[in-house]
């Protein structure tokens, strides 16, 4: 599910609510394989931000 278009069109649907909309689709991409859900995760914050929504990166980098 690395569908750039299906992540903007979630946001579209409800743009009052851009941060829920963005927990909900990382949420549906947890089940990924690891590299394709950073990808989709990539994708998502990038949308995101569009619509006022910041997400950081929140896994352990040493």
């Amino acid at each position: 599910m690395l569908d750039k278009h299906y992540y903007r069109q979630k946001f579209e649907q409800d743009k009052d609510h851009a941060f829920p909309v963005a927990i909900q689709l990382i949420q549906e991409v947890t089940n990924l394989p690891l590299k394709k859900q950073a990808r989709a995760v990539s994708i998502i914050q990038k949308i995101a931000e569009e619509y006022g929504v910041e997400i950081n990166d929140c896994s352990d980098k040493e």
